[in-house]
């Protein structure tokens, strides 16, 4: 429902040159995350996705692996240079945030706190292929009384 209303306000903003699209099965509707997760990613892959096309489109999508949620969330954008993804990566593990991107160093680190360096944030990038930050939790479902 999150990402519904925050997607009616990104297109507004764009003029609809942003496609939002959400694969999430039923069954994993109940699965509990933590507040404000996707409106940072969204927002980069907005930011830094367009570079000089004329449409962007992000995917979210979620399943089970191995025990774990894995929540991703994919655009088609313009992507990074390898240089660049490595040193993202990199910083999001580092105790303080040196490259300036807190919204992803943030949520890596909630994540880390919450519930163990097991989870987080994984981003993967090719020039002009686009980019997916892939964010993995334990999977805690609400209890439906």
């Amino acid at each position: 429902e999150y990402i519904k209303q925050y997607t009616l306000i990104i297109r507004c903003k764009y003029n609809n040159k942003i496609a939002i699209h959400t694969s999430i099965p039923e069954h994993l509707l109940d699965c509990i995350i933590p507040k404000l997760l996707f409106q940072p990613i969204i927002e980069n892959a907005v930011k830094y996705g367009f570079g000089d096309r004329e449409r962007l489109t992000v995917m979210v999508t979620s399943r089970i692996r191995e025990g774990n949620l894995i929540i991703a969330i994919y655009n088609d954008g313009v992507g990074m240079e390898e240089d660049e993804l490595k040193r993202l990566s990199d910083s999001l593990n580092e105790q303080n945030n040196l490259e300036n991107k807190l919204g992803l160093y943030n949520i890596h680190r909630r994540i880390h706190l919450m519930y163990g360096p097991s989870y987080g944030l994984e981003i993967r990038s090719e020039k002009e292929n686009g980019t997916v930050v892939k964010i993995c939790l334990p999977v805690h479902r609400q209890d439906l009384l």
